[in-house]
């Protein structure tokens, strides 16, 4: 989903969360995207991935 003529996006997270916000301007006005990522209970948001085997 991308309005025509866009002029600037704009991404950033929202503090605390896994809130990804796009925002796209065109001439016209200003679309506002909100993707949320969900994890499971428990999960880590550290970004890296376990190794296999445990080794972190």
């Amino acid at each position: 989903m991308t309005p025509e003529g866009v002029v600037e996006v704009r991404q950033r997270y929202e503090a605390g969360t896994g809130m990804l916000i796009t925002e796209l301007r065109t001439s016209a006005g200003l679309l506002r995207r909100a993707d949320a990522l969900t994890l499971r209970s428990g999960a880590r948001r550290s970004g890296r991935r376990p190794r296999p085997g445990g080794g972190g």
